[in-house]
């Protein structure tokens, strides 16, 4: 599941159901940040994605302009 909470801020589910993660942009360093434990120990250093960016990027890749707009005006959307 994809939500879209506000300012910019998303959710994503994880694959196991249980926690959704927190995922933005920061302007600051440039790159999508996510509040999972791979990310916050992994991928931060490396500059890599965890897995829950790379859900919302190709979400956001392969969703048509209405299907983002749904998703923002209406909070979130089943993948």
């Amino acid at each position: 599941m994809i939500i879209y909470y506000e300012d910019g801020y998303w959710g994503v589910q994880s694959s196991t159901k249980k926690p959704i993660y927190l995922i933005f942009w920061s302007k600051g360093i440039g790159r999508w940040i996510c509040d999972c434990k791979d990310f916050e120990y992994r991928r931060v250093q490396s500059g890599d994605n965890c897995k829950h960016i790379k859900m919302l990027l190709e979400f956001m890749s392969s969703a048509s302009i209405e299907k983002l707009m749904e998703v923002i005006e209406n909070g979130s959307t089943k993948l």
